[in-house]
């Protein structure tokens, strides 16, 4: 805190998943990009059927949302968020590598 002190706060997801920013053309899907003008009307979208498969994952990214609850220590407040979840490095015990 700017007092010096400290808190602590806990956050736990509200599931196992989240919402992979990587669909809706986020991050360049398919080479295009969020939000480009494609003429009068385009419609499109994308479907996966698990996207908690690696092949999945890997055309998604790792970067997605995921709903949390956090909890404070201090006052017992609790509320709900959106943490933009992503991992940096390997983590091959998570299945997790660099490409």
């Amino acid at each position: 805190m700017s007092n010096g002190t400290s808190r602590m706060l806990k956050a736990v997801p509200l599931g196992d998943t989240g919402f992979h920013l990587g669909g809706g053309l986020y991050h360049r899907l398919d080479g295009q990009n969020h939000g480009q003008h494609r003429g009068e009307l385009h419609v499109s979208g994308e479907y996966f059927t698990d996207c908690s498969l690696p092949s999945t994952v890997a055309v998604l990214n790792q970067f997605r949302d995921c709903m949390i609850e956090v909890s404070d220590s201090a006052t017992g407040a609790t509320g709900w968020g959106n943490c933009q979840t992503y991992v940096a490095g390997e983590w091959p015990e998570m299945g997790l590598s660099s490409r």
